[in-house]
Protein backbone atom coordinates (compact mmCIF):
# COMPACT_ATOMS: atom_id res chain seq x y z
CA UNK A 1 0.00 0.00 0.00
CA UNK A 2 1.25 3.84 -0.87
CA UNK A 3 1.10 6.63 1.28
CA UNK A 4 -2.46 7.50 0.38
CA UNK A 5 -4.28 4.05 1.07
CA UNK A 6 -4.30 3.06 -2.55
CA UNK A 7 -2.51 0.06 -3.26
CA UNK A 8 -0.45 -0.15 -6.16
CA UNK A 9 -2.40 -2.15 -8.27
CA UNK A 10 -5.52 -0.11 -8.00
CA UNK A 11 -2.90 2.82 -8.56
CA UNK A 12 -1.50 1.02 -11.82
CA UNK A 13 -5.64 0.97 -12.86
CA UNK A 14 -6.25 4.20 -12.40
CA UNK A 15 -2.88 5.19 -14.88
CA UNK A 16 -4.46 2.77 -17.00
CA UNK A 17 -7.28 5.00 -16.98
CA UNK A 18 -5.79 7.62 -19.11
CA UNK A 19 -4.98 5.34 -21.90
CA UNK A 20 -7.92 4.86 -24.50
CA UNK A 21 -6.23 1.03 -25.65
CA UNK A 22 -6.72 0.07 -21.44
CA UNK A 23 -9.37 1.97 -21.00
CA UNK A 24 -12.47 -0.38 -21.04
CA UNK A 25 -10.23 -3.21 -19.43
CA UNK A 26 -9.02 -0.88 -16.23
CA UNK A 27 -12.27 0.36 -15.85
CA UNK A 28 -14.30 -3.40 -15.32
CA UNK A 29 -11.31 -4.08 -12.84
CA UNK A 30 -12.10 -0.93 -10.97
CA UNK A 31 -15.68 -1.81 -10.67
CA UNK A 32 -14.76 -5.49 -9.63
CA UNK A 33 -12.63 -4.12 -6.70
CA UNK A 34 -15.28 -1.78 -5.55
CA UNK A 35 -12.70 0.84 -5.81
CA UNK A 36 -14.61 3.93 -5.06
CA UNK A 37 -11.88 6.14 -3.40
CA UNK A 38 -9.52 5.68 -6.16
CA UNK A 39 -12.55 6.27 -8.76
CA UNK A 40 -13.38 9.59 -6.64
CA UNK A 41 -10.09 10.71 -6.80
CA UNK A 42 -10.55 10.27 -10.96
CA UNK A 43 -13.78 12.71 -11.41
CA UNK A 44 -10.78 15.44 -10.75
CA UNK A 45 -8.41 14.17 -14.19
CA UNK A 46 -8.40 16.88 -17.05
CA UNK A 47 -9.03 14.25 -19.59
CA UNK A 48 -12.66 14.19 -20.17
CA UNK A 49 -12.68 9.82 -20.95
CA UNK A 50 -11.84 9.37 -17.74
CA UNK A 51 -13.51 11.42 -15.49
CA UNK A 52 -16.63 9.82 -18.00
CA UNK A 53 -14.99 6.37 -17.00
CA UNK A 54 -15.26 7.31 -13.26
CA UNK A 55 -18.52 8.47 -13.47
CA UNK A 56 -19.98 5.11 -15.37
CA UNK A 57 -17.90 3.17 -12.25
CA UNK A 58 -19.35 5.20 -9.89
CA UNK A 59 -22.78 4.73 -10.90
CA UNK A 60 -22.85 0.79 -11.59
CA UNK A 61 -21.28 0.92 -8.10
CA UNK A 62 -24.33 2.89 -7.06
CA UNK A 63 -21.47 4.69 -4.63
CA UNK A 64 -23.82 7.05 -2.56
CA UNK A 65 -20.75 8.79 -1.45
CA UNK A 66 -19.89 9.86 -5.11
CA UNK A 67 -23.17 11.45 -4.80
CA UNK A 68 -21.77 15.36 -3.77
CA UNK A 69 -18.35 14.96 -6.18
CA UNK A 70 -20.64 14.42 -9.01
CA UNK A 71 -23.03 17.16 -8.27
CA UNK A 72 -19.87 19.36 -8.14
CA UNK A 73 -18.87 17.97 -11.67
CA UNK A 74 -22.34 19.26 -12.59
CA UNK A 75 -21.72 22.79 -11.04
CA UNK A 76 -18.86 22.73 -13.04
CA UNK A 77 -20.59 22.01 -16.26
CA UNK A 78 -18.25 18.84 -16.84
CA UNK A 79 -20.28 15.86 -18.31
CA UNK A 80 -23.82 16.90 -17.03
CA UNK A 81 -25.91 14.79 -18.94
CA UNK A 82 -23.68 11.89 -17.83
CA UNK A 83 -23.61 13.00 -14.31
CA UNK A 84 -27.50 13.40 -14.17
CA UNK A 85 -27.93 9.74 -15.48
CA UNK A 86 -25.21 8.76 -12.76
CA UNK A 87 -26.79 10.47 -10.34
CA UNK A 88 -30.76 8.69 -10.84
CA UNK A 89 -29.04 5.80 -10.72
CA UNK A 90 -27.40 6.20 -7.74
CA UNK A 91 -29.95 7.71 -5.91
CA UNK A 92 -33.25 6.62 -7.43
CA UNK A 93 -34.07 10.23 -7.84
CA UNK A 94 -34.81 12.16 -11.30
CA UNK A 95 -33.76 15.64 -10.91
CA UNK A 96 -32.40 16.14 -14.24
CA UNK A 97 -29.54 18.18 -15.01
CA UNK A 98 -29.87 20.96 -12.50
CA UNK A 99 -27.24 21.21 -10.30
CA UNK A 100 -29.47 23.62 -7.89
CA UNK A 101 -32.55 20.79 -7.39
CA UNK A 102 -29.74 18.35 -6.37
CA UNK A 103 -28.26 20.37 -3.69
CA UNK A 104 -31.71 21.08 -2.12
CA UNK A 105 -32.16 17.43 -2.32
CA UNK A 106 -28.58 16.88 -0.78
CA UNK A 107 -29.52 19.48 1.96
CA UNK A 108 -32.98 17.86 2.90
CA UNK A 109 -31.25 14.91 3.84
CA UNK A 110 -33.66 13.22 0.92
CA UNK A 111 -33.09 9.56 -0.35
CA UNK A 112 -34.65 7.04 -2.48
CA UNK A 113 -37.21 5.09 -0.37
CA UNK A 114 -37.16 7.87 2.85
CA UNK A 115 -33.81 6.66 3.90
CA UNK A 116 -30.74 8.99 4.51
CA UNK A 117 -27.39 8.71 1.81
CA UNK A 118 -24.22 8.42 3.62
CA UNK A 119 -22.93 11.34 2.54
CA UNK A 120 -19.71 10.71 4.49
Amino acid sequence: MSDSGISDELRSLVEQLHEPRTRRAARQKLVAAKAVEPLLSCLDATNESVVWAAVESLEELRASEAVEPLVGLMERGVLVVDVADALRHITGQNLGTSAIKWRDWIAKGDAAGGTQLDMT
